[in-house]
């Protein structure tokens, strides 16, 4: 009959059992379940649950079987009036469970049966919201999750932070995750994505003032991009309000740009420089006598941008230097590379008119010549 029992158990098949059994060896009988301690699941989907038999009565040995279709049956066969099945998920509802014990006389007590169930936790359901980051770089976005499943309570971690509680801030654009773990040590993972406008780029490329003292410098901004247009402009050392700016003067600029949700980017500031002013220095030399023109004039300049020319008024004489000069006043008109300009006056003199005095005296005596 054991030999039959254990044939049927290898098929791995529910048993159904019919005995025909004398009145002595039955009085060992009937086997009977104690207590059922059912172990349930950690984790929603885990297999970590177990069921352990407790029975008394019959003799050795106990065959256990338990059985949650669609799975196959288990079956263990023991001396032991306890076993433990390990391993178990929540399956598709209860198991049913099936021990036989044997009478001491060659054959078995009838099977006792029962019922156990292994509970599965729910599964998490993690929602994250967001809200983005406003701002390039502006690092105001925001995330709290909303959890449910599993154990109560919950732990949190947002790698790569330190944050722990259920929400977290300052996040600028990108791609986060956050951990949720229960009281059973389960943790599940979502990711979510903080949306931040681009990155701001432009640059800015000045032009220097011509001449010294000059207002002819301009910038002008290339690529200006970033946050969320449209921009307002705004410039320290001009009163303009446009992107590109002109008629500037020598000195330090300041772009700020303003984004359509009010996020600024200050550029870095563009200095415009000014070549040296025109500077002339002049030696002449007078006429030497009065009404001559042999009188000069040598210059000598320095600053602006080099590639000069010259106009002396009266005269029209383009060279650098002029000679064979009357006496008067002469203007020199210096002109550079750039169209800067500078002007001097010289003077030319001459020495007074000579002028004879003579003196005579008489003879004092006729024939005296004193």
């Amino acid at each position: 009959m054991k030999r039959a029992i254990r044939d049927l158990l290898s098929f791995a098949l529910p048993i159904f059992f019919l005995f025909v059994t004398n009145s002595s060896a039955n009085a060992q009988c009937p086997v009977v379940i104690d207590s059922i301690v059912t172990v349930d699941v950690t984790c929603s989907g885990a297999n970590d649950g177990s069921i352990s038999i407790y029975v008394s009565g019959g003799f050795a040995d106990y065959n256990y079987q338990i059985f949650n279709p669609p799975a196959a049956p288990q079956f263990f066969t023991t001396s032991a009036t306890t076993y433990t099945f390990t391993g178990l998920g929540s399956g598709s509802g209860n198991y049913q469970i099936i021990v036989v014990g044997e009478d001491g006389a060659g054959d078995n007590c009838d099977p006792v049966f029962d019922l156990a169930a292994v509970n599965d936790p729910p599964p998490f359901v993690m929602v994250v919201s967001t809200t983005n980051d406003t701002c390039p770089g502006g690092n105001v976005g925001t995330a709290s999750l909303d959890v449910s499943g599993g154990v109560t309570p919950y732990t949190y971690s947002w790698p790569p932070f330190s944050e722990t509680s259920d929400s977290i801030s300052g996040l600028d654009g990108g791609t986060y995750s956050v951990i949720a773990t229960d009281a059973n040590g389960c943790s599940q993972s979502e990711s979510f994505t903080i949306v931040s406008p681009p990155d701001w780029s432009g640059t800015l490329t000045g032009d220097d003032p011509s001449c010294n003292g000059g207002t002819d410098g301009s910038i002008t901004s290339t690529g200006i991009a970033g946050g969320t247009p449209p921009y307002t402009f705004s410039w320290t050392g001009t009163a303009q309000t446009t992107e590109n700016i002109t008629g500037l003067g020598a000195g330090d600029y300041t772009l700020t740009v303003t984004d359509d949700l009010g996020c600024t980017e200050v550029f870095p500031t563009v200095t415009l420089g000014e070549p040296s002013p025109v500077f002339i220095a002049e030696t002449h030399n007078d006429v030497s006598c009065n009404g001559d023109d042999d009188g000069s004039i040598d210059i000598t300049v320095s600053g602006g941008s080099g590639g000069f020319s010259f106009l002396w008024i009266p005269g029209g004489s383009t060279g650098e230097d002029t000679t064979n000069l009357s006496p008067g006043i002469y203007e020199v008109f210096v002109t550079d590379a750039a169209g800067c300009e500078d002007s001097l006056e010289i003077e030319i003199l001459e020495p007074s008119v000579l002028t004879l005095t003579s003196n005579s005296n008489d003879a004092s005596c006729n024939t005296l010549c004193d």
